[in-house]
Order: C-alpha cells, then sequence, then structure tokens
C-alpha cells in the first residue's frame, strides 16, 4: 500500500470532492476514537470534571463525519488552539513542568495541525458543491449559540462557587471554557431550542 495514499498521510492538495469528503470523514472517525478514549480514561481514573472535554470531541467527530460541517472544523480548531493555551501555561507553572503537560502539548498539537486539514477540506467541499450560506440561519444560530455558551458558563461558574472544594476551583476556567464551546456545538447543530430546522447551509 502506497502510504502517500493514506488520508492521514496525505498532505497534498484537494483534487476532488470525493477526496474532501473522505478527509472530513476519516478526520471524524479519529476525533471519535479520541473522544472515547478520553471518556474511557476519565472514567477510570474518577476524574468526572474532564469528561465534557471528551463529549466535544465525539460532537465534532459528528459534526465533520455525518454533517461535513465547516463550522465543526473550526471550532476543532478553536478547541486545539484553547487546549495548547492552557498546556502553556501550566508549562510555565514550575509545579507543573513535567512530561505529562508537554506530552498532551504535543498531542495537541498533532491534533490541530489535522483540525485545520479538515477545515481546508470542509470549505473546499462546499465550494465544489456550490452550497449556499443561508445568512438568516447564520445570524439566527451564531447569537443563539453566545446566548447558549454564557448561559452554560455562568451555570458553571456558580456550580464551582458554590459547590466544588477549593482545592478543584483551579479547573473553573478550564470547565467554562468547555462547557462554552458545547453550546456553540449543540446549537450549530440544531440540537437546542429554536436552532432545529435552521439549515446553514443550501445546496
Amino acid at each position: 500500500m502506497d502510504i502517500k495514499n493514506i488520508t492521514f498521510f496525505n498532505f497534498g492538495k484537494i483534487k476532488s470532492e470525493k477526496q474532501a469528503k473522505t478527509i472530513m470523514e476519516h478526520t471524524g472517525i479519529a476525533f471519535y476514537v479520541l473522544g472515547t478514549l478520553i471518556f474511557l480514561i476519565q472514567i477510570f481514573t474518577k476524574n468526572f470534571f474532564a469528561i465534557p472535554g471528551a463529549l466535544i470531541f465525539l460532537i465534532i467527530g459528528y459534526m465533520l463525519h455525518q454533517s461535513h460541517s465547516r463550522t465543526g472544523a473550526i471550532i476543532g480548531i478553536i478547541q486545539q488552539l484553547l487546549a495548547l493555551s492552557i498546556y502553556v501555561f501550566l508549562a510555565t507553572q514550575n509545579q507543573l513542568v513535567g512530561w505529562d503537560v508537554w506530552k498532551d502539548a504535543i498531542l495537541s498539537l498533532v491534533i490541530f495541525v489535522y483540525a485545520i486539514r479538515a477545515c481546508q477540506a470542509a470549505f473546499l467541499y462546499h465550494h465544489l458543491i456550490h452550497s449556499k450560506v443561508n445568512t438568516k440561519n447564520l445570524i439566527t444560530k451564531t447569537l443563539l449559540a453566545i446566548i447558549y455558551s454564557v448561559i452554560y458558563a455562568v451555570i458553571v461558574y456558580f456550580i464551582f462557587i458554590k459547590l466544588v472544594p477549593e482545592n478543584l476551583q483551579a479547573l473553573s476556567q478550564l470547565a467554562i471554557s468547555v462547557v462554552a464551546l458545547l453550546g456553540l456545538f449543540l446549537s450549530f447543530n440544531g440540537w437546542l431550542p429554536f436552532t432545529k430546522n435552521k439549515s446553514v447551509c443550501v445546496n
């Protein structure tokens, strides 16, 4: 088998609709696998506060694999930029410097590269199939996504203030970021009130 024909080793020019679609679907499957592994690891280690991060991977996978979504690809990039910034912050704290931090940072960088590739494929795919954007629905979903993200973030903030022990308060910023992204995902997928049956793209 020619290694250049394997999706994850082929970073050449995307030449067709089929190739763009394949890249998105394969990247979506990779996000499924990552999300499932992270979920199982957090359950096994009883680190329940990190479970929303695993759910985000699964939702990105769904958006890429099933919906061939440009939004999913963009949010995948945002997610990894957020993760990288957190790991860089942790690496600057003397007591937290270690292989675990750098290992996670390297993994996030690799995922970031593939998220960019998926984004490239997503935009080219929609260009090749001549899909058009429904501006009204895009504006509506964007506004709702922001509103839901803020609501989720506020809820998590008060949960941490009222219920979470002081030794876990440092996780509040990460948890708030995760649920804010979750609000974006659910809104753009039409899974929250007033976001259903509002397709952003029209073929």
